[in-house]
């Protein structure tokens, strides 16, 4: 039979023999099944072949001599379907486990240029998988390994410029749908477990038809990760076909399943470099957003895996990089996991190591400049903010230490003909983005009118500049952000990192200009401050007494503050900067001080203070 069915033309259908042909072995099956493996592929590749490649309905009516032929035509191709069903029918009942082994030896049909011959395949494969879903010996063992590459294909199909094939194929990926629902139901009743009814209600093939997205959802929970990383890798590869609709549909399928099943996903730098590879391409505008959006939900997911693959790309990053680094941006919790990885980063650079090693905190800055400079999850930058902000600022205290050179570009805006940035302008761009980003405006331009950014570039002077910073962020942010600067810097006071350790102490002191940060309870400001001023270094001196200045403002702390006039009063002819902040602290005692004791304390510094006045360098 089978050899009879090989011998039948391709290009017409005149004769009945492939239709009998199939219904004979059909009903041999009654006699002895067919159970050789061989056997089956062949006698269905045949019967594909010899179905699926004959002539379109249009062709065999107009080919025929006359329209009575031409009918008769059809009508025995309509006959000849119904044959190769049923037979497919028969072979499923007789192994049921063998309907994935069916259904890919029609992806050449399926996959097939040809209208008619992929509305045939389809025809088939959702009237097959029908009547596996009702199957009244429906077997658990029925699996799908390959289920990732199968849903890719029907959603592909889903959205086929015919429109049937269409239909067909959302009727398909419910009836698929129905058969993992039905597995899932007797799994529960085998443990034991209660079954809620009429869940295949929750979707249809309606709701499956041109949408991408329900179908990701309807099946996210069914993969395996070797399932799922299977699809994302085939649907990627519809990406730059011909068909804008079906790259759409591919960059959606991608998409969704990231969103939902994104941390499951293996081979993470295989799908990275695929979709890096493809954004270079002329993309769909469409399907190039939401393939952004797509790294997006996969970088959320696999922070580690995906961040550190784009931050090793060459220095200064493309219009594709670029764009990735600005779409983290726009999604909370991408956002919120992209900035702790690049905090960290910040956080524990060093100097020692190779020079790819010392090279990361400067590409964190590159991300971060990108990042932020685009559209943003503003309370995702405000949850992170005082964090961030400090490990930027330390970040910049170390590049400015290197003392990189300025024709060294690191960073280019818009990819290509926009300004271009060296490590230190760069460090400082991420300085303002992070305050605008959350929103402190203010503060920035309080730092351009005390010319803040210049101090902030001179490691001589960077620790001036964080006091005028800071400053500024105490005019311009509410309480409640001042004290959870302060919580943060507290935990830095005494680092083992000299930067961080500047760093803290200087917005430490500079904070407590703002009375409702000098009047925190439970706090050992004085005694912080004063271990600082007892300090060899210089530099230290002078943060303890701006510190010592700034709680002399207020006048609760005014009064506790003149025990310490004595030692104060010796800081006076200490080197100039030192001198300068001391006797600031002795003037803010004594002008926020109140009773006869200030005179008293006036008259006990006022012999130290003259030969300040009678030097003309003072």
């Amino acid at each position: 039979m089978v050899d009879l069915i090989k011998e039948e033309p391709l290009n017409s259908i005149s004769s009945p023999v492939r239709q009998k042909a199939m219904n004979i072995i059909n009903n041999f099956r009654m006699l002895r099944p067919l159970l050789e493996i061989e056997e089956r592929v062949e006698l269905l590749s045949t019967c594909f072949k010899s179905v699926f490649c004959l002539p379109s309905i249009e062709v065999l009516q107009k080919e025929a001599s006359s329209p009575k032929e031409g009918q008769a035509n059809v009508d025995l191709f309509k006959e000849t379907m119904q044959s190769l069903l049923r037979l497919m029918e028969t072979l499923i009942v007789e192994m049921p486990t063998r309907i994935q082994n069916c259904l890919q030896l029609m992806n050449p049909w399926l996959n097939s240029q040809k209208d008619n011959e992929r509305e045939r395949a389809m025809w088939c494969t959702a009237r097959i998988l029908g009547f596996t879903a009702k199957m009244e010996d429906f077997k658990m063992e029925i699996e799908f390994t390959r289920l990732g590459r199968l849903v890719k294909l029907l959603a592909m199909r889903c959205q086929d410029p015919v429109d049937n094939i269409c239909f067909l194929s959302s009727q398909a990926v419910y009836n698929l749908y129905c058969i993992f629902l039905k597995k899932k139901q007797m799994k529960k009743k085998m443990q034991g477990l209660w079954v809620e009814e009429d869940m295949n209600e929750v979707y249809s093939a309606n709701l499956f038809y041109n949408n991408t997205f329900e179908i990701a959802e309807a099946f996210a929970e069914y993969f395996t990760q070797t399932q799922l990383t299977n699809l994302v890798l085939t649907a990627m590869e519809e990406l730059t076909g011909s068909r804008a609709k079906v790259s759409l549909a591919a960059a959606q399928l991608m998409s969704a399943v990231m969103k939902k099943r994104g941390t499951d996903l293996i081979k993470v730098e295989e799908i990275v470099a695929g979709i890096l590879e493809r954004l270079k391409l002329q993309l769909e505008p469409n399907t190039k957003e939401e393939m952004l959006r797509a790294l997006c939900l996969l970088a959320g997911n696999s922070t580690d895996s995906v961040v550190p693959l784009l931050l090793n790309r060459t220095l200064p990053w493309d219009r594709t990089i670029l764009a990735l680094w600005k779409v983290f941006g726009t999604e909370r919790e991408t956002t919120i996991n992209v900035l702790q990885l690049l905090i960290g980063i910040l956080e524990k650079h060093s100097t020692e190591g190779k020079r790819e090693i010392a090279l990361q905190p400067v590409e964190a800055a590159c991300a971060l400049c990108e990042m932020l400079s685009g559209s943003l999850c503003r309370e995702a930058i405000q949850e992170l903010y005082p964090r961030l902000l400090l490990a930027v600022l330390c970040h910049l205290y170390w590049v400015i230490e290197q003392n990189a050179s300025q024709k060294m570009v690191v960073y280019r805006k818009e990819g290509g003909s926009g300004k271009t940035f060296d490590p230190t302008s760069c460090a400082l761009e991420v300085v303002k983005l992070v305050l605008f980003a959350a929103a402190y405006d203010g503060v920035v331009v309080y730092a351009d009118e005390h010319k803040c950014w210049n101090l902030l570039s001179c490691p001589k002077f960077y620790y001036i500049g964080i006091m005028e910073l800071t400053s500024g962020i105490v005019k311009n942010c509410e309480p409640v952000m001042l004290h959870r600067i302060l919580n943060l810097a507290k935990n830095l006071l005494n680092s083992v990192d000299n930067r961080q350790k500047i760093l803290a102490r200087t917005i430490y002191a500079q904070l407590l200009w703002h009375r409702s940060v000098a009047q925190t309870p439970g706090q050992d400001f004085v005694g912080n401050l004063i271990k600082w001023i007892k300090e060899p270094n210089l530099i230290m001196k002078e943060i303890g007494l701006r510190g010592i200045s700034n709680l002399a403002l207020h006048p609760r702390q005014s009064q506790s503050l003149k025990s310490l006039v004595p030692f104060l009063r010796d800081f006076v002819k200490s080197e100039a900067r030192v001198t300068v902040q001391a006797v600031k602290a002795l003037r803010n005692i004594i002008y926020h001080g109140q009773g006869e004791e200030v005179k008293v304390v006036f008259c006990s510094i006022s012999k130290h203070l003259r030969p300040l006045i009678n030097d003309v360098w003072a």
